[in-house]
């Protein structure tokens, strides 16, 4: 699998390691293209912008903030794969996610339990192994011998 299908489709297994690299390295990313986004309106309004420069890092931010969450979708629904489970997962992995941020104000409590959920989620997608051999959405992405695996392929 190419990083450009790693990345950006939705087909095929993600093992554990290639899931987490990928996702840490898409974090480091997004602080750095935010961070980038914020000094170039901080930098506009210095030289006099009124209101451009918070526009134009709202819209870089946003901008960004889009590709992160097509990226994210795809590489969480591939470590689903992995693990035997449906991509349509997500949805109410989200929706519960969404849930903390509503609630966040109001029901602190359950804004805080839906926050743990997400942790538990996100151990098990580290931790747990994906399913030995094909399953439904694909080969095996990890070598029988258990070798070292690519991160760029499998």
């Amino acid at each position: 699998m190419t990083l450009t299908q790693t990345l950006f489709g939705f087909r095929g297994r993600l093992p554990r390691l290639r899931w987490f690299v990928c996702s840490f390295a898409l974090g480091v990313a997004t602080a750095a293209a935010w961070g980038g986004a914020f000094a170039v309106g901080y930098a506009m309004e210095r030289n006099g912008s009124e209101g451009g420069g918070q526009f134009v890092a709202g819209l870089l931010a946003g901008l960004w903030g889009i590709a992160l969450v097509w990226v994210s979708l795809a590489l969480n629904a591939k470590r689903l794969h992995d693990l035997g489970q449906s991509g349509w997962h997500l949805l109410w992995i989200n929706a519960v996610n969404v849930v903390a941020q509503l609630t966040v104000s109001s029901a602190p409590a359950v804004a805080m339990l839906c926050g743990l959920f997400g942790v538990a989620v996100m151990l098990v997608f580290l931790f747990r192994k994906g399913t030995s051999g094909p399953n439904a959405f694909g080969d095996d992405p990890v070598p029988a011998m258990g070798g070292p695996v690519s991160l760029a392929k499998a």
